[in-house]
């Protein structure tokens, strides 16, 4: 008997190789009890899985057949070394493959370290939420991450701060060009008021759910700008 190595090799068969394939649904049983024992004793109600087979297809599909799950929560990536690149790997082809928001989390000791003014720790106290001025004729599509941002926002009393990049043909010059790296520029004309009744819209519709909520509309290069203006 062979088997397939992490990186698509195959390895001889052997005895200890089998005893140690064959431990793994039994260790991962034992990990999974003792988390939910921690979770549960908080207060939380929790049902544990063992998967087995193609780690991003097994979790998308369980996502899927499972009708209440309304989220898929993943760290960035596992352990050190050849771990962190599989396990990247994973949480890459789940965010393209899942039909449920996926929130990925940076584990311990990578997150970048700053004050903590509310003494919070993991808890989100500013959400970032981009808008999609590309697909705005379609408000669902433009507004597909608004959802589950507002729902985390309502559930941990965070703030939530929308922005949204429009790309105009001179923007796309000066990026090609690198004529200037931080420029940003709100023309005025009726593409803007448009865009800027359309965030009015979706800051007062939050604003009257509890909600508190400022928006930004700038222009420019989207990655740049969001990363921009979450610094």
């Amino acid at each position: 008997m062979a088997y397939v190595d992490p990186m698509g090799g195959i390895l001889a068969g052997s005895s200890v190789l089998y005893e140690t394939w064959a431990e793994l649904p039994d260790r991962a049983r034992d990990y999974l009890e003792e988390v939910s024992k921690r979770l549960m004793s908080e207060g939380l109600e929790v049902e544990t899985r063992v998967l087995d087979g193609d780690p991003a297809m097994s979790i998308t599909e369980h996502a899927r057949e499972e009708a209440n799950v309304g989220m898929i929560v993943m760290a960035t990536h596992g352990a050190g070394g050849l771990g962190r690149w599989l396990f990247g790997s994973v949480a890459e082809k789940v965010l393209h493959t899942a039909r449920v928001p996926l929130l990925i989390v940076r584990p311990k000791g990578e997150a970048p370290t700053g004050p903590d003014p509310g003494g919070h720790g993991n808890r989100y106290k500013t959400i970032l939420v981009t808008l999609d001025s590309s697909t705005l004729a379609e408000e669902a599509l433009a507004e597909e991450a608004l959802e589950p941002a507002a729902d985390l926002g309502r559930a941990m009393g965070a703030d939530l701060k929308l922005v949204l990049v429009a790309t105009t043909p001179f923007d796309l010059v000066l990026i090609r060009e690198e004529t200037h790296s931080g420029w940003s520029a709100t023309p005025a004309d009726a593409a803007t008021e448009r865009l800027t009744r359309y965030l009015d819209g979706v800051t007062e519709r939050l604003s009257s759910e509890g909600l508190n909520v400022q928006a930004k509309l700038t222009y420019g290069d989207p990655c740049d700008e969001i990363v921009k203006y979450s610094a």
